[in-house]
């Protein structure tokens, strides 16, 4: 019975949250905006843990289900040995047309063409950081106390790549154009984008939607993570020079006029709204309850799944 539970529990992880989760992200937006920190773990969470949850159905199909033998009589009885050793429920409780050992096979697979694939993904954003960065020319400088390279631009730009790649970039002409508070949240602003690894956080939930865009969950994940990325960098800018100065900045500097890949941008007067007149009340508590347990089942299933057949493979079973 405690088998069937957690397949049970798995099947309406996988299934529901990929269904569903575009309705509860939608619908914790009002609580989520007040915590963006909050909010972009949840999100890139449910991203990363939906495949990793899909991942382990071919594991937990082998505990739960006994298929026709396909191997070798002698392999058989070590493969099965390995997968009993793995097995916190005893015995199995059906059967299964699909033999055993391409329930694991079949899982395993599927992991290892996703993975690749998301790191090819990723590594493709990585070199277009890479190169994007090493177009801009500039003088490395202190400014207000942050480390900036300064661009020759009468254009207002102000942007960062990540720590590695750069960090922060203004031109003189923002520098120009903003007063010294306006210049503090602009800077405050970036650095929170690098010192959080925003930069990574992005291109790695993109790299991942890139390969599962056709799973609902994930790509409305995708799509809102940038938006709770500088709500979470204004918040960080407010807290050192203010509100006043974190909206003036934003107006003054306007849309953004540079796309770069691998850059984030203070730009975007459309948050002024929720800095001068924050959203409050209880509005988005249920469905954000709702999707926060959602995450955790599928943290949960996964790690009761992979963790057995792990410590059976570090014991030397397989």
């Amino acid at each position: 019975m405690t088998g069937l539970a957690l397949a049970g529990a798995f099947a309406l992880a996988v299934v529901g949250s990929a269904l569903a989760g575009p309705r509860l992200i939608r619908g914790s937006a009002p609580l989520l905006v007040r915590v963006p920190r909050l909010a972009i773990s949840v999100l890139a969470g449910s991203a990363l843990l939906w495949p990793a949850a899909m991942f382990s159905a071919g594991p937990l199909g082998a505990w739960l289900l006994a298929g026709p033998t396909v191997l070798p009589t002698g392999a058989t009885e070590v493969c099965q040995r390995c997968i009993s050793a793995a097995n916190p429920f005893g015995d199995v409780v059906g059967a299964s047309p699909i033999p055993t050992v391409l329930l694991l096979a079949g899982s395993a697979i599927t992991a290892f063409v996703v993975t690749g694939a998301v790191l090819v993904q990723l590594r493709w954003r990585i070199r277009g950081m890479r190169v994007a960065a090493s177009r801009v020319r500039g003088i490395r400088r202190e400014i207000a106390g942050y480390e900036v390279t300064a661009v020759a631009d009468e254009r207002l730009l102000a942007f960062s790549f990540s720590a590695s790649h750069g960090g922060i970039i203004l031109s003189t002409g923002a520098i120009a154009a903003l007063d010294e508070s306006e210049v503090l949240a602009v800077l405050a602003h970036e650095q929170a984008h690098v010192n959080q690894r925003h930069h990574w956080i992005l291109a790695t939930i993109e790299s991942v939607t890139a390969v599962l865009a056709f799973v609902p969950l994930v790509r409305e994940a995708a799509s809102v993570l940038p938006a709770y990325i500088e709500i979470a960098a204004d918040n960080a800018a407010q807290k050192k020079a203010g509100t006043l100065a974190v909206v003036s900045a934003l107006l003054t500097i306007g849309e953004r006029s540079e796309d770069r890949e691998g850059v984030l941008h203070i730009a975007g007067p459309e948050r002024v709204q929720q800095l001068v007149a924050p959203v409050r009340g209880s509005a988005g508590a249920f469905p954000t309850a709702v999707m926060m347990s959602m995450v955790a089942v599928l943290a949960g299933v996964t790690a009761c799944v992979l963790a057995p057949y792990s410590a059976a493979l570090v014991a030397g079973c397989m």
